[in-house]
């Protein structure tokens, strides 16, 4: 008897796309939309996994958009070249939501500076950009004009734009909500907690902050073209007074959610399931660390696989770049990834500064 389900492809079948493979066999991704030459110029923005991305399409001889350099004395600084801009890691969708926003004067943070128990100023929106404070006003609120520059060249001038959505919480002003990409205590601001607030972001908010931001994205990029990802990274602490577990399914599983309605919504707009391929049970967790949180190597190389097959054109008009040493770029991003996170880690327990 005929069915709807009936002669589907085989990867429409849980038996034949998953069950007769094995775990390091499964390949989830059917079609995209987007092929990358290696002219094309891709920004990305996000967590580590931007980061992680964005290394390999240079490492093979792709193009990517880089439009902020340090200044000088900060060139050893590690916030300049994570991204296409100086931004470092964007987390929430809020946070991306803003930093459009910011970079074309259409919110203005009621916060624009910090100052220290030293008397010097931080930017509250980038920690790291100088993480002992600026001597005068002035020459932060200049690196910081400098700096939305840059981003707005970004957002005009990639051809595809990468965001990896992280998290969920995270803390905003009390009185504009601006996002934050640090906790409480974490940097040396001393009226810190009567400023800011915890917030859980809920699915709906999120896709209304991704709808306005990709609709302003097109407006001064009519032809950009949007990969979203969902980092398979667990988080480090849940503010929620419920267990970490839970907190984590919600947020890997809101943020699921939201990348596939904005890409059923957006014909610019596609998914890469980086999450599900680390993520799976199929996987067993095989391609986690004894943790349970941080990706091993094998999990970084497996994403990094999957994405040159399917998203990689075979335009060979440039060569990837030589690597001036001899270990295998897919380890060292691995490693790389570790010592972040371990290093966040162990932010926790030492006071030092937490970034998202």
């Amino acid at each position: 008897m005929s069915h709807p389900y009936r002669d589907l492809p085989d990867h429409q079948y849980w038996r034949r796309a998953i069950s007769s493979h094995t775990w390091d066999e499964i390949d989830p991704i059917v079609d995209t939309p987007v092929k990358l030459q290696r002219t094309t110029r891709v920004a990305t923005a996000g967590s580590c996994f931007a980061q992680r991305i964005a290394a390999s399409l240079m490492d093979q001889g792709y193009s990517y958009l880089k439009t902020e350099d340090p200044p000088r004395g900060q060139e050893e600084n590690p916030l300049y070249g994570q991204f296409s801009a100086a931004y470092g890691n964007v987390y929430t969708v809020l946070q991306l939501h803003q930093l459009m926003g910011r970079a074309y004067g259409t919110f203005k943070p009621e916060i624009n500076y910090w100052v220290n128990s030293q008397g010097r100023y931080m930017d509250p929106f980038r920690p790291a950009v100088r993480e002992e404070g600026f001597e005068t006003l002035d020459e932060l609120l200049e690196l910081q004009k400098s700096h939305l520059r840059a981003v707005r060249r970004v957002f005009e001038e990639c051809e595809v734009f990468l965001f990896t959505f992280g998290l969920t919480e995270g803390w905003l002003a009390k009185g504009d909500k601006a996002a934050i990409p640090v906790v409480p205590g974490a940097v040396d601001c001393p009226d810190w907690n009567d400023r800011y607030e915890f917030h859980n972001a809920r699915v709906h908010e999120m896709n209304e902050l991704l709808k306005a931001f990709l609709k302003d994205l097109r407006l001064v990029n009519p032809t950009v073209e949007v990969i979203l990802t969902v980092s398979p990274v667990s988080m480090i602490a849940t503010y929620e007074k419920q267990h970490v577990l839970l907190s984590n399914t919600y947020t890997k599983s809101a943020l699921r959610v939201v990348a596939e309605e904005t890409a059923r919504d957006h014909d610019f707009v596609s998914y890469f399931p980086s999450f599900e391929m680390v993520h799976a049970h199929p996987s067993q967790a095989q391609y986690y660390e004894d943790d349970f949180r941080l990706v091993r190597s094998e999990g970084v190389a497996r994403v990094m696989a999957m994405f040159a097959k399917h998203y990689l054109g075979n335009d060979d008009s440039r060569k990837p770049r030589s690597k001036p040493a001899p270990r295998s770029v897919n380890k060292e991003l691995a490693e790389e990834t570790a010592r972040e996170y371990a290093n966040v880690a162990g932010v926790l327990c030492d006071e030092e500064r937490l970034a998202f």
